[in-house]
């Protein structure tokens, strides 16, 4: 027998995600679609109507944005980070000194499944990622991708 394998790179990886994601949840599958079929038609439907909203093409990227960010919380595309420090530095509100050329390895995993940061880490919510959401957590504590002059071109 023939066994094929098929090489799946990382935005449609990140996009097979998502949509497992979604299996969980009627409301952001009913909010999706509905979401979908406004942009695309350009006028409301069933959920949209009742609230009387308009869905835009701007809502429907912010919904998708959050939708992406937060399967990346869950499921980032790496475990850890690694750098090296340039200079001596000591962390703030400890007596934890790290010397020059010392690695440093930064647990993203951790980040991101910590109860201060994310309640209820397991769950998915998307509503995690909204304006007001993000703007109560610390700056560095979502790193999907890294961040600062090491950040990965792709984010």
């Amino acid at each position: 027998m023939f066994r094929s394998w098929t090489i799946i790179r990382e935005p449609e990886l990140n996009l097979a995600k998502v949509i497992f994601m979604l299996k969980d949840s009627v409301k952001l599958r009913r909010y999706l679609l509905c979401g979908c079929v406004a942009a695309c038609h350009g006028k409301a439907c069933g959920l949209y109507a009742a609230q009387n909203t308009t869905l835009s093409f701007e809502i429907l990227m912010s919904l998708c944005t959050r939708l992406f960010s937060e399967t990346l919380r869950k499921y980032p595309p790496v475990q850890s980070l690694m750098r090296i420090c340039t200079k001596p530095y000591r962390i703030p509100g400890t007596d934890v000194d790290l010397e020059k050329d010392i690695q440093i390895f930064i647990p993203v995993m951790g980040l991101h499944y910590d109860p201060k940061y994310y309640p209820e880490p397991e769950r998915f919510d998307p509503e995690r990622f909204s304006d007001k959401e993000k703007k109560n957590r610390p700056q560095y504590s979502y790193l999907p991708f890294g961040e600062g002059p090491r950040i990965c071109i792709g984010e």
